[in-house]
């Protein structure tokens, strides 16, 4: 699906389409229906020629609401699963569509709903500063461990910030039972992205950041999508 610009003679012709059809989808049902969508034209798929998207993409034509959702979905996912687009201002809000996510200690958890498994924690770290302060007294700090039953699978999901001999690294496990999957992970600190992928015990180790870094962060957000392959597809 291109969104792009009309011509003033498309336009007319759309709106005189609108104005002849009903909209068989209020804007709950539609937003519902935005990750598949998009999901579907990161892979490449051809949505207009698809039946199942035909009510969507008649509401997207005309309400400006969802559009912009729509818009908002595509550069969060972008940002999410490319490590070479640049990350949006550490200030702005996820689209509406996103869950508000639970709070656990310093950390909120947001599950991203869609094809691919997909959630995020953002971490305050106004509240961990005495301890990174402290650093250099021990081994690593833990930030965050626990299920995430809001996901598919249940994984056990572990963050820990790590002393190295020359900087600070940041481990992220993601475990569930003998399911084999492989997640990229991103960390946001600051205006700085830092990207790996996890191993074959499903530990990602992210380093390049400086303790300086983590004293000035207000917050660091981490955040994972799983890598589909042909093995864990099936």
């Amino acid at each position: 699906m291109n969104r792009k610009p009309r011509s003033g003679q498309e336009a007319a012709s759309i709106l005189q389409g609108l104005f002849n059809a009903a909209d068989d989808l209020s804007c709950e049902q539609a937003q519902q229906q935005l990750p598949d969508l998009v999901d579907d034209e990161r892979a490449g798929v051809d949505v207009d020629q698809i039946p199942a998207y035909a009510a969507l993409l008649q509401h997207l034509d005309h309400c400006a609401d969802c559009t912009d959702l729509y818009e908002a979905l595509s550069e969060n996912l972008e940002v999410l699963t490319n490590e070479q687009v640049e990350l949006p201002q550490t200030n702005v809000m996820p689209p509406a569509i996103f869950p508000s996510g639970r709070r656990s200690g310093p950390v909120v958890i947001r599950v991203i709903q869609g094809l691919k498994r997909r959630f995020a924690l953002d971490i305050a770290m106004l509240t961990l500063r005495p301890s990174i302060e402290a650093l250099g007294k021990g081994p690593q700090i833990s930030l965050f461990a626990a299920k995430l039953p809001e996901l598919a699978g249940n994984p056990f999901v572990s963050v820990d910030l790590k002393l190295g001999a020359a900087q600070p690294a940041l481990a992220v496990t993601i475990r569930e039972g003998s399911r084999p999957a492989t997640w990229h992970v991103q960390f946001q600190l600051g205006e700085q992205l830092y990207s790996a992928t996890t191993d074959e015990h499903g530990i990602a180790q992210l380093t390049g950041f400086t303790l300086e870094q983590l004293q000035r962060a207000d917050q660091m957000a981490v955040s994972c999508a799983e890598v589909v392959t042909e093995h864990n597809a099936e």
